[in-house]
């Protein structure tokens, strides 16, 4: 804090990372307090010290404020003057004197918001223990905390304003305060994130309901897989009637670029895991990127403690589902593609392909101290459950094939399916699911009086001629190109133009421009033959 600020602002580096909050949590746990700043501080103050409590579910924060004979001269025994602290007191509905001033209670809604008391030669403030209740809670402990530290700042910050604006010789500092979390004891985050039950119910997946059959189009061996493992998973003397073993083959990898459908398979199986046995199995989803971007270093206990959990629920026979999301976060940031690497490797060789890229000290360093112990995890899991897990299934999900992912966590799964180029059977199902889900949109703002169809009404019978125009496109570029369609019909209505249904042309038009969008195709101008619609159909 510069000195030569220190007359017109003081500034308070307390700054909060979220991702820190755990371990105070952790900390907590093992010990009575956890002090989290502790220093110098303007005049009429000489200190301030910053202290997390916890007891019996309880949580208390307090701060000290050290005083200086100034304070004392002005103020003698008491917390300052209720005139003085009018600035305070207009931010709280209720607020209560005792001691002759040497203690302020504040209530919001009836309940106790605050206190500051007077001890001696410093100031406490505090929220929680006695000055009200401050419950953490054991599924969202690491928001709970983080709340509760944003909202006692307030309280500290208003309090030191109110006296800073009440002397003229500091009637111009202002104060800002940002929480900051120092080196808590060694140990602390993996006590965090090594307890199940704490980093458990943040990672549990509840998905909307998808339906295998009716909800996605096209890719039949996918879905006959997905039908499989729900056989091995529930009916395994089914599985072994048809010659196979039950247990085998349960680690599945899909591939695909974005918007092809990957993360509806899972969402599918857990459809029909609810429907067989109920609430009697688990789901859990680690989304590799949002995992290190949050988490860091943390992020292989955090893996490990969930990888823990679901190898005690194969010995306990607890039918389990993981989702391993966005695996491709799993490549080192300076290796975008194997590919790179394969050009490297024969650019050595006399080959002419681009040099490989050097990582540079931080990205070495994220590798080999994030990445790598992740890596390490389902390496040992995979190979521990992946050829003989009886009730545990496990579907990963990257945007980059099997061969560009790293070689640990590609042989983890024991088979693969790619989302990339649909067939014209598959693009042409797509189409049915996208027609039909447009359709059923539309029924629900039907009436008895008023009914539309927002397509002709043989559209479905000429899919295999619009699947022509959508070869290359995945599922999203189809609900794209039917989004366009209906969004100008929408423009058009408003304008006062008569509602015309979707035809098999007009689609077909719209997703070959998709495809020109795409680079998948160059613009023509050949023309693809539909059915001219009969005079009942117009």
């Amino acid at each position: 804090m510069p000195g030569s600020d220190i007359r017109k602002t003081a500034r308070l580096a307390l700054r909060l990372d979220p991702e820190k909050v755990g371990w105070i949590y952790a900390s907590l746990m093992n010990q009575p307090q956890v002090e989290l700043s502790k220093g110098p501080f303007p005049h009429p103050f000489s200190s301030l010290t910053y202290v997390a409590q916890y007891n019996q579910g309880q949580l208390a924060l307090v701060v000290g404020l050290g005083l200086t004979d100034e304070f004392t001269t002005r103020y003698g025994p008491t917390v300052g003057s209720p005139e003085d602290l009018q600035p305070l007191l207009k931010r709280y509905k209720g607020h209560q004197f005792i001691n002759n001033g040497q203690g302020l209670v504040l209530h919001n809604d009836d309940q106790v918001q605050g206190m500051i008391v007077r001890m001696e030669d410093h100031i406490v403030i505090q929220q929680g223990g006695q000055a009200g209740k401050l419950p953490l809670s054991q599924q969202t402990p690491v928001n709970d905390l983080q709340v509760h530290l944003a909202n006692f700042g307030l309280l500290p910050q208003r309090y030191v304003s109110a006296i800073w604006n009440a002397s003229p010789e500091t009637d111009q500092m202002r104060l800002q305060f940002a929480l900051d979390v120092p080196t808590l004891p060694e140990g602390a985050p993996q006590t965090y994130f090594s307890t199940f039950e704490i980093i458990g119910q943040q990672l549990r997946e509840r998905p909307r309901p998808v339906s295998l059959d009716d909800d996605i189009g096209g890719y039949r061996h996918a879905k006959e897989v997905m039908k499989a493992l729900l056989m091995d998973l529930v009916q395994p003397d089914v599985s072994r009637q048809h010659g196979t073993q039950p247990y085998s083959n349960k680690f599945v990898l899909f591939t695909g670029e974005e918007g092809t459908g990957k993360s509806l398979f899972p969402k599918a199986l857990d459809k029909m895991l609810h429907d067989r046995v109920g609430d009697r199995y688990e789901h859990f989803r680690l989304q590799m990127g949002t995992l290190l971007r949050q988490y860091g270093p943390a992020s292989s206990a955090i893996v490990s403690t969930v990888l823990g959990h679901i190898r005690e629920n194969e010995r306990k026979g607890v039918p389990t589902l993981l989702h391993l999301d966005t695996l491709e976060q799993l490549l080192p940031s300076h290796l975008k593609s194997r590919r790179n690497l394969l050009a490297g490797l024969h650019n050595e060789v006399g080959y002419d392909y681009p040099a490989l890229q050097t990582p540079s000290s931080a990205e070495f360093n994220f590798s080999l101290q994030v990445i790598n112990p992740i890596i390490a995890e389902f390496t040992a899991f995979g190979r521990e459950l992946g050829a003989q897990s009886q009730y545990v299934v496990v579907l990963g999900e990257s945007r980059v094939s099997r061969e560009e992912l790293p070689e640990e966590v590609a042989r983890t799964f024991r088979r693969t399916i790619s989302l990339d180029n649909p067939s014209p059977s598959d693009s042409a199902d797509i189409l049915r699911v996208q027609i039909r889900t447009t359709r059923s949109f539309a029924e629900r703002a039907n009436t008895e009086e008023v009914k539309y169809d927002p397509f002709v009404s043989d559209i479905e019978s000429q899919l295999d001629i619009i699947a022509q125009s959508a070869v290359g496109l995945n599922g999203r570029d189809i609900q794209q190109s039917l989004l366009n369609i209906t969004t100008r019909r929408k423009a058009a209505t408003l304008d006062g133009l008569p509602y015309l249904p979707i035809t098999a042309e007009e689609l077909g038009e719209e997703l070959t421009k998709r495809r020109v969008e795409r680079g998948i195709v160059e613009q023509t101008k050949r023309r693809i033959g539909f059915r001219t619609r009969s005079t009942a159909t117009q």
